[in-house]
């Protein structure tokens, strides 16, 4: 990890932060938050009578995707990626940040954070006369 800064903030608004977001002031090693929902609209309003889980919808049994280890590894075979990082303060200074809501496995962060891992799932299940139709 990198050294270490202070993180400034003038004005800080958040309405709603929910589903695994989070709001981090300062400097962090890593972020992994996971989210996975279901939504289901039923415009018949007969209610729901069959149980959902989530082992019954296949995008919750897929891998995830690899990514490269490093830049390095994501540049093509004839070029690199150099990366060169100089702080002349260490001070991450910031004015106003006013967000209405997060979710999803959202993050603001004011600093610097080694590792983010962040993934987000959602199935939505619309019921109309009766009959599902998966979104």
């Amino acid at each position: 990890m990198s050294l270490r800064r202070t993180s400034i903030i003038g004005m800080l608004s958040i309405i709603d932060v929910s589903l695994s977001s989070a709001v981090r002031i300062g400097d962090q090693e890593q972020f992994e938050p996971r989210f996975r929902g279901i939504e289901v609209l039923d415009e018949t309003n007969n209610g729901w009578a069959e149980e959902l889980y989530f082992p019954a919808h296949p995008l919750f049994q897929l891998p995830r995707p690899e990514w490269p280890e490093s830049l390095a590894e994501a540049a093509d075979e004839a070029g690199t990626v150099t990366l060169f990082k100089t702080d002349v303060n260490h001070a991450i200074r910031v004015g106003t940040v006013s967000i209405t809501a997060m979710a999803g496995s959202s993050l603001l962060l004011v600093g610097s954070c080694g590792e983010v891992d962040a993934e987000a799932r959602l199935k939505k299940i619309k019921i109309v006369g009766g009959q599902a139709s998966l979104l």
